[in-house]
C-alpha cells in the first residue's frame, strides 16, 4: 500500500493496449524513469544490497566446510515450537516435535494441521504436498529419542532456570556434532552455552513470530561459536527462505532492542488515555505492517511481561507502564488465551455467530442498560427495550451518553488502574447535554442514572468526577 509502483503497472498496461506498442513503450519508459528517483526505489535498492551484505560474515570465509543437517529437532510444540517445525518441514526437511505432556503435543500438531488446512482451502497448497510435509513429522515425550538429529532447536519459556535444564538434557543425549541451537530472544547466549560440555556447538536462532510467516531470523553468535557452525545455519536459514542476521550476544540483540522503546512508548500513551486500537491504527497509518499492541497479541504478551520482570530487577531506573502487567495479571495473554489488549473471542464470535458456545460467550448488560464492552475502547449506549444478553442497538447520538456524558474510552475499567485519567485528552471538553422534550428520554432518572453511570467508569477508590 506505500508503493507507487504497482499502480504505474497498470498505467503501462493501459497505455499499451489503447495505443501503438511503441507508444506504449515509450509511457513505460518515462514512468519508469520517474519511479527510479522516488524514495522509495532508493531505499528497495539499499534493502536489496543491505540483505545480501547481511549474509555474508566477514571472518567465515564462503569456503567454510558446513555440517550436513539432514533431521531436526524442536523443543516444545507452543505457538514459537510450531511455526519453527513448518519452515523445516516446508523445506522437506524430517523434524521430530519434543514435549512433556501428550495434550500439549496434540495442541501443536493440531495448529499446524490447521495453518496447512487454511493454505489448502485458499488453494495456495495442495494436497498432496500437505500429507507429504504432516509425513515428515513425528513427535516424543524423551530426550533420548532426539539424539539422532543434526539440529536442535530449544523454543521454551523465556527464563533462564528453564533453558538451563533443557540444555544440560540436550547436551546429555545429543551426538557429538549436533548444532544445539535456543530461540531465546533476549537471554545471554553465553550463559546458555556455559550450560553444556560444547560451547563450540551452540548457537542462538531467533525467530519471530508467527515463525512460519515472518522471514527475519536472528543469527546470534556467542563467543565461543564455531566457525563452521556459522556457516551451516546461515546455510540452513537460505534454504528454510529466511533473511539471516547475524547479531552479538546483548540484551534483546537487534530486533527487540529497537521493539523495547517502541513498545514503552505506545505504554505511555495507555496511561494517557489512549486506547490500543488508536495506538496501532496511528501506526498502521505510518506505514507499519501492525501496532504494538496487536503484534503483542500475535506474539503472547506473556513473553514481554516476562521481560520486564527480569527487568525490574536489572534495570531498576528503566521505566515502564504498568498497564500491560495488570493486563498479564488477568490472563490475557494474545491470541493464546483468545483475549489480550483486543477480546479476540468476542470479535470472532461476531464475524461467525454460528461458532457461539450460547449465553457463556455473551456478556451481561450492568445496570441501567450498559452492556459491558465488547472490545477495548468502543462502547455504544443501550437502546430501550434490549433484553439482557442481546447486544445494544447503536444510539442515534453515539458519541454521547442519554445522560449527557461522554463514554469513558480508557482501560481502567478492564484493568482498575487507579490512577487512569477520567477521559483522553481529545474528549476532555464539555459534553454537549441532550435536548428534552425532542424525543430523547433518559434511561433512568436523576440522580440514579448519573450514579449508574459513574459506578461503571470510575475506577475503585478514584472519587468520582
Amino acid at each position: 500500500k506505500n508503493f507507487p509502483a504497482p499502480a504505474k503497472c497498470m498505467d503501462a498496461v493501459e497505455a499499451a493496449t489503447k495505443g501503438k506498442f511503441a507508444d506504449g513503450l515509450a509511457v513505460e519508459r518515462e514512468l519508469f524513469i520517474n519511479l527510479m528517483w522516488t524514495p522509495q526505489s532508493r531505499s528497495l535498492r539499499h534493502l536489496f544490497l543491505a540483505e545480501r551484505a547481511a549474509s555474508k560474515i566477514p571472518d567465515v570465509p564462503a569456503d567454510t566446510p558446513k555440517r550436513e543437517i539432514k533431521s531436526v529437532a524442536v523443543i516444545g510444540a507452543g505457538t514459537m515450537g510450531g511455526g519453527i517445525a513448518m519452515n523445516f518441514l516446508n523445506a522437506g526437511i524430517p523434524v521430530k516435535m519434543l514435549e512433556m505432556e501428550q495434550e500439549a503435543l496434540d495442541r501443536g500438531i493440531a495448529t499446524i494441521k490447521k495453518n496447512y488446512e487454511a493454505q489448502v482451502a485458499k488453494k495456495k497448497l495442495k494436497q498432496d504436498k500437505y500429507e507429504q510435509r504432516m509425513a515428515l513429522l513425528s513427535t516424543t515425550l524423551s530426550y533420548d529419542d532426539l539424539k539422532e538429529a543434526d539440529l536442535v532447536i530449544e523454543a521454551v519459556f523465556e527464563e533462564i532456570g528453564v533453558k538451563e535444564a533443557v540444555f544440560k538434557e540436550l547436551d546429555r543425549v545429543m551426538k557429538p556434532g549436533a548444532i544445539l541451537a535456543s530461540n531465546t530472544s533476549t537471554l545471554d547466549l553465553n550463559k546458555i552455552a556455559s550450560f553444556t560440555q560444547r560451547p563450540q556447538d551452540v548457537v542462538g536462532l531467533h525467530f519471530f513470530s508467527p515463525a512460519n510467516v515472518m522471514k527475519l531470523l536472528e543469527v546470534v553468535r556467542g563467543d565461543a561459536t564455531a566457525k563452521d557452525v556459522m556457516a551451516t545455519v546461515m546455510a540452513v536459514a537460505k534454504k528454510i527462505r529466511k533473511t539471516a542476521v547475524v547479531s552479538g550476544v546483548c540484551d534483546g540483540f537487534i530486533g527487540n532492542r529497537m521493539i523495547e522503546q517502541y513498545g514503552r512508548q505506545g505504554g505511555f500513551l495507555l496511561d494517557e488515555g489512549c486506547t490500543p486500537a488508536q495506538v496501532d491504527k496511528a501506526m498502521e497509518k505510518f506505514g507499519m505492517a501492525m501496532g504494538p499492541f496487536r503484534m503483542g497479541d500475535l506474539a503472547g504478551n506473556d513473553i514481554g511481561w516476562a521481560i520486564r520482570k527480569r527487568r525490574y530487577q536489572e534495570k531498576p531506573d528503566m521505566k515502564y507502564s504498568k498497564t500491560a502487567d495488570l493486563l498479564c495479571e488477568k490472563g490475557r495473554f494474545g491470541q493464546k488465551t483468545g483475549a489480550g489488549w483486543m477480546n479476540l473471542r468476542a470479535r470472532q464470535a461476531r464475524r461467525h455467530p454460528e461458532r457461539r458456545s450460547g449465553e457463556d460467550d455473551r456478556r451481561p448488560p450492568c445496570r441501567a442498560g450498559h452492556h459491558a464492552a465488547q472490545d477495548l475502547g468502543r462502547r455504544n449506549c443501550a437502546a430501550p427495550g434490549v433484553q439482557p444478553g442481546q447486544r445494544s442497538r447503536p444510539h442515534p447520538r453515539r458519541r454521547h451518553c442519554q445522560q449527557g456524558q461522554r463514554h469513558r474510552r480508557g482501560l481502567h475499567l478492564w484493568l482498575r488502574l487507579p490512577g487512569a485519567p477520567w477521559r483522553p485528552a481529545e474528549l476532555r471538553r464539555r459534553s454537549r447535554s441532550v435536548q428534552r422534550g425532542a424525543g430523547h428520554e433518559p434511561l433512568c432518572p436523576e440522580p440514579a442514572g448519573r450514579r449508574c453511570l459513574l459506578e461503571a467508569r470510575t475506577p475503585a477508590g478514584t472519587p468520582g468526577r
